[in-house]
Order: structure tokens, then C-alpha cells, then sequence
């Protein structure tokens, strides 16, 4: 192709090819314009002192490669002329494009467009600079449209309640229905992941137990802390990131909002002391009773272990405690929930005659839950046209409306469970705790250190130690087992 332009002999060049993607890169794109840049140079008669093969947004200012393209034009004073395809090969930004000029006007480089057959250089007409704009600006128009249809696209998938982009570790895309679906290999170690932020977990003790458990996944710490805090496993998701702009979901989540909660919380605890190699059974399941600084542990003659209040805050408790004696003051609180066979027999006959109030009583929750769902979203409704009408400000509308969907959720899941519930369901987990609770004390004597925690964190949400005195707060329902052990007549005929 006659370019229009004499060559001045005795002066070398250099060839930039550029593509945007990983994708692009992959194609023949580079080597097509490689190719056609050593044509052109060749039947002019220019010999190639060095090419660039290049992936980089030509819309993005302080490249580095082109950068370094165009030092070292600055730098070889015989290397005259740049091949490139064409403009929007070279840049899509007028930053670029200044640094262009002063190439041209200043040191006397000459761009040749080899597919477009246009030369710039320091005489060119004002045709050919108003036509180098012109192309720039093109090109920069094309990147702004082509950006503006993405993001309207996302706009609209995110309506739809599916999340743009690519599907987050422990989901895939369905190829046919370009759905996000649970990774049936992954879910039950997303599912694990959670459960173990919510028992308060650190970070890297998960870690351990997921690849000590085989678990596949590639994580590393900001993986795992990601993963706990991203709605998405939950349910609904925030699109655009950051914006308040709660969405509705299509795809099946892989852990209930509860456990959502749950987690976060464990892995937000501030009162979570960081523990050494020893790494002691009970650590952080023990308040003071004097001041409610936790408990710690410290081991003395490097083989007992003594429990005492960590006096973060001035307390009058200054006991010690053997951890001996701490199991037994465990044990002490474990009989309190025991049932002998006559309790257990009148227990599970009084659940069986109520079984019919239950569900009449489940029904009325139910639409107490949906009356109360209805209000959250009509206040949410109102405070968005507050908003628009600029009645109240930006950050306290998300504010509210944050706390609205966490209780939005709450509401929707205690419905869906109270749906899927029946009586029929109640009397086999009922029995089944009845039972355990007799057992509870005689496993605990025979269990290892990780059991015998997993034991009391499913029976207590808590412990107090006060002058070497144990109470533990039960959980729900062995709260109403402790009361049922420790009434003598309770429910007698």
C-alpha cells in the first residue's frame, strides 16, 4: 500500500501490536498485526530494530507497555517510524495522544497506520491531524457506548435477581439456562465453612479443618473471610456493590440467612482473645462473673492448667481455677439437664396431647410473621419515595434499609420454616433431646478435648465463673429441659 509518504533512508523501525483481552490474545489478532507491520516496513525499506506484542485497554492512562513503547522511541534517535494497524491499536484516550504529538513535533517520529495507508508526522497537513483525532475520538466514542450497553446489560440481569458476572466459588453456570447453580462438590464445604465461623472459629482454624477434611478448594484467609461475609450464599445480593440497591434472587442459596448471620458474627467477634500453640479446650467460652472479661488459661509447672479472669478491667474476682476442677463444674451444670426414665415418659406423653395446640398456635404466628413482613415492606417503600423526594438523606436511607432487609430475611425464613414444620415432626426431635440429655453426662467423661467442646456449645450459649463457681446459659430447648429436671412434680398426674 502506497502510503504517500517518502522514506528517509538510514533509519530503523519499530512495530506495536496491541489487543485488550485474554481472549484476544488468544486469537490471531497479535500476529496479524505483526505481520502486517513487517510487510509494510519491508517494502519501504525500514529494518526493525525491536516489537512489541502487547494486552492492554487502550481507554487507560499510564500504560506500561505503551509507555515503555514510547520511551524507547525517546530514547534511539535512529529508531524513526512506529508501524501500528491503526489508530485505535495505538490509543483511545487524548492523555496518549498528547504524548504522541510531542513525538512527532519535538523529535521527529513518524507513525505510519499500515491498514489504515496514513502516515502523522511532524508535516502533516491539517486534514491528516483533524483525521488523528478524528479516529481517536472514534475510537474512545465506540469504548463509552460499548461500556454504557454493559452496564445497562448488568443493570437489567441484576432486576432480574441474577448476579452479573461470574459465578462465585462453590457455584457454576448452567450452560443451557445461564442460571448460577450450587457446585454440587462445593456446597457441603461452603455449608461447612459457615457453620464453622458460627461456633467462632478463627480464620486459619478453618482453614485447617477444611484441608484436613479434604476439602478441594484453592483458599487462602481473604478467600474464607469472603466468602462468610458475600449475602449472595444467603440469598439476596447488593448490585452495584456498595449502593444500598438490595436485589431479589432466582438462584438457590447455599446456607440460610440465620447461618449467614451466625457467621459473620463469630468472625467479627471482638472479644475473641488470640490464643497461642497451646490452643486449650474451653478458650472463649467463659466469662467472668466479676466483671465479664473472658477467661483464659495459663499453664503453671509446665503441666497444669489454671483458668482465671483475664482482669482486662479491675475485678474483684482473683481465683484460680484447676482445669480439673473446671470439668468438674461442667459435669455439675450437665446433670442439671438430666431426666430420669419417669420425666422422660410424661414429657413426651404431654407433647403428644398438645400436639394439636401447636399447630393451631403455629398458624397464628405464621400470619403474625406475614402481618408484620407486610409493614417492613410498605415502611421500605415509603422511605425510597422519601428518598427520590429528598425528604431524607442518602446514608440514612441505607441505613434503614439495611436493617429493613436483615429483617426482611429473618421474617421469610422463620415462615418458610414454620410452613415446612409440622407437629407430626416434633415428637422425633423431641425425643431424640430427651434422651441425649440423660446420656449428656456420661459422654462427657469419655469424650476427647474437640467433642467434649462441641458437646457444651450445642446445650449452652455461654459460662459464668465466679469464686470457682460455674453457671452456663442453655440454649433453647434445654432451657426447658433444666426446668422440667429441676421441678420435682412437674406435670404429675
Amino acid at each position: 500500500m502506497d502510503l504517500g509518504f517518502q522514506i528517509e533512508p538510514g533509519f530503523d523501525g519499530a512495530i506495536y501490536g496491541r489487543v485488550s483481552s485474554k481472549e484476544q490474545e488468544k486469537g490471531y489478532s497479535l500476529d496479524f498485526q505483526l505481520k502486517g507491520g513487517r510487510e509494510s516496513a519491508q517494502k519501504h525499506g525500514v529494518p526493525i530494530a525491536r516489537e512489541w506484542k502487547v494486552r492492554e485497554s487502550a481507554t487507560e492512562e499510564g500504560r506500561e507497555k505503551f509507555n515503555e513503547f514510547l520511551k524507547y522511541l525517546r530514547d534511539h534517535p535512529r529508531v524513526k517510524y512506529a508501524f501500528i494497524a491503526k489508530v485505535d491499536r495505538m490509543t483511545r484516550n487524548y492523555t496518549d495522544m498528547g504524548l504522541v504529538e510531542e513525538l512527532v513535533k519535538h523529535h521527529g517520529k513518524v507513525f505510519i497506520f499500515f491498514h489504515e495507508g496514513f502516515v502523522y508526522h511532524k508535516n502533516s497537513s491539517l486534514s491528516d491531524s483533524i483525521r488523528l483525532d478524528a479516529s481517536g475520538m472514534i475510537g474512545r466514542l465506540f469504548v463509552r457506548d460499548l461500556s454504557e450497553k454493559t452496564k445497562r446489560g448488568m443493570e437489567e440481569k441484576a432486576a432480574r435477581g441474577e448476579l452479573p458476572g461470574p459465578a462465585p466459588k462453590g457455584y457454576l453456570c448452567d450452560k443451557l439456562t445461564k442460571q448460577k447453580v450450587p457446585d454440587p462438590l462445593l456446597r457441603k464445604w461452603i455449608v461447612e465453612m459457615h457453620e464453622l465461623a458460627a461456633r467462632n472459629e478463627s480464620i486459619d482454624s478453618i482453614l485447617k479443618k477444611l484441608r484436613d477434611a479434604g476439602c478441594p478448594m484453592k483458599l487462602h484467609r481473604s478467600g474464607v473471610a469472603y466468602i462468610i461475609r458475600n449475602p449472595f450464599y444467603a440469598g439476596p445480593f447488593e448490585w452495584p456493590r456498595g449502593s444500598g440497591k438490595w436485589r431479589p434472587y432466582v438462584h438457590e442459596p447455599i446456607v440460610s440467612h440465620a447461618l449467614k448471620v451466625a457467621a459473620i458474627k463469630g468472625l467479627e467477634r471482638l472479644n475473641k482473645p488470640k490464643y497461642g500453640r497451646h490452643g486449650f479446650t474451653y478458650r472463649g467460652m467463659i466469662q467472668c462473673g466479676g466483671c465479664g472479661c473472658l477467661v483464659i488459661a495459663e499453664i503453671k509447672k509446665q503441666k497444669y492448667i489454671y483458668w482465671h479472669c483475664s482482669w482486662m478491667r479491675p475485678c474483684t474476682n482473683r481465683d484460680y481455677i484447676r482445669q480439673e476442677d473446671l470439668e468438674i463444674e461442667f459435669e455439675r451444670n450437665l446433670t442439671s439437664i438430666h431426666l430420669d426414665k419417669e420425666k422422660t415418659a410424661r414429657a413426651l406423653k404431654y407433647l403428644e396431647a398438645s400436639s394439636a395446640n401447636v399447630a393451631a398456635a403455629q398458624v397464628l404466628k405464621i400470619s403474625a410473621l406475614k402481618q408484620e413482613l407486610g409493614r417492613t415492606k410498605n415502611r421500605m417503600d415509603k422511605a425510597y419515595d422519601d428518598k427520590l423526594d429528598g425528604k431524607i438523606p442518602e446514608n440514612l436511607w441505607q441505613q434503614k434499609n439495611r436493617e429493613w432487609h436483615d429483617r426482611l430475611m429473618t421474617l421469610q425464613e422463620q415462615i418458610q420454616t414454620l410452613e415446612k414444620a409440622s407437629p407430626a415432626d416434633y415428637m422425633p426431635k423431641a425425643r431424640a433431646i430427651l434422651e441425649l440429655s440423660n446420656v449428656h453426662v456420661f459422654l462427657f467423661k469419655f469424650m476427647d478435648a474437640e467433642k467434649k467442646r462441641r458437646l457444651l456449645d450445642s446445650v449452652y450459649s455461654n459460662f459464668s465463673l465466679n469464686a470457682k463457681k460455674l453457671t452456663g446459659t442453655y440454649k433453647k430447648p434445654f432451657e426447658l429441659v433444666a426446668q422440667m429436671a429441676s421441678c420435682p412434680n412437674w406435670l404429675r398426674a
